[in-house]
């Protein structure tokens, strides 16, 4: 029930998942107009192109809505009752806070001597979220770091929402520490095909792996020389295969590795910080097993491989 001259605020929730609540002021001459009366509002939400072209430059907390109500009148007059509802729509607008935000995960490590360039925003937030229907939010660094030293230092990012063009600049603490020589990826498991004996040395290629291909990081401070050594460590057939395993490195030398370990890659860190032994067939890089006759026969053969990366040239 409204009264005259009576400013009457209440809350609606617009059935967008804005996670807000909108307040909505009828005005003086409103409510002189329907004073007395009582009022059912149902609304429904409405955002044009216009409008969000507005929403772009000054009136970016403006937001306009059309929403239907009745007015019903009721009286009595010769001793009997009367009423009388009567449809009308009204446009009204609201004002609420427009905003983009995102989970901090503070903490995160990063490599010393790098920098953000060797990072995306998302490594270090999440749930980036706004509060304008329809808007997205992208991430961008908003300055270069670099992390020189270890120890925890700051980023800076920028959360922008697309439709809105609403912005936010965040902080996120980082840790830098010493970076290492490691391997990043390792096959979990490599096939070779399926083969006929046909009585010659025959060589076979992979033709699967799984779990990635084999690949070195360094990511130390000062980079130096490494090398890699592979080993056939176990047979897990009862059959003796003879010679089997070898590996080829990029310059095409060949290293028997059947229960020897062999230096098989010198690397003088003159590439880039990733060295990727790829596995793809017909590279002429990588492992391959040599079918010698006079051992290999009939069956199926399994067994396994220790790779050992080692701080030196070796």
């Amino acid at each position: 029930m409204l009264e005259n001259n009576q400013q009457v605020a209440t809350k609606y929730y617009s059935g967008v998942p804005l996670k807000n609540s909108y307040e909505i002021t009828f005005s003086t001459s409103f409510l002189q107009d329907y004073s007395g009366q009582t009022i059912q509002i149902v609304y429904k939400q409405r955002v044009e192109s216009q409008k969000v072209n507005l929403m772009n430059h000054y009136q970016k907390y403006l937001y306009s809505f059309l929403f239907h109500y009745t007015s019903e009148n009721q009286w009595e007059r010769g001793g009997q009752s009367f009423q009388q509802k009567v449809p009308s729509d009204n446009q009204t607008s609201v004002r609420y806070v427009i905003k983009v935000d995102a989970k901090i995960e503070n903490g995160k490590k990063v490599i010393q001597n790098k920098s953000t360039a060797d990072y995306n925003p998302l490594d270090f937030i999440s749930n980036l979220t706004s509060t304008f229907p329809g808007d997205s939010v992208s991430a961008t660094f908003t300055k270069k770091v670099d992390f020189q030293n270890t120890g925890e230092q700051n980023i800076y990012i920028t959360l922008k929402g697309s439709l809105s063009s609403i912005t936010k600049d965040i902080v996120v603490k980082v840790v830098a520490i010493e970076g290492t020589l490691h391997f990043t990826e390792v096959p979990s498991e490599l096939l070779f095909p399926t083969i006929t004996l046909t009585g010659k040395l025959t060589d076979y290629e992979v033709s699967t792996f799984k779990g990635g291909k084999l690949v070195v990081s360094d990511e130390r401070a000062t980079r130096s020389p490494w090398s890699l050594t592979a080993r056939l460590t176990e047979n897990k057939t009862s059959n003796n295969l003879g010679d089997i395993l070898y590996f080829r490195n990029p310059e095409g030398s060949v290293y028997n590795i059947t229960n020897r370990t062999q230096s098989v890659m010198k690397n003088k860190n003159r590439e880039p910080t990733k060295t990727i032994i790829d596995y793809t067939r017909n590279k002429q890089k990588g492992l391959f097993i040599r079918i010698n006759p006079l051992f290999v026969k009939k069956g199926a053969y399994e067994g396994s491989v220790t790779w050992t990366l080692i701080n030196a040239p070796n």
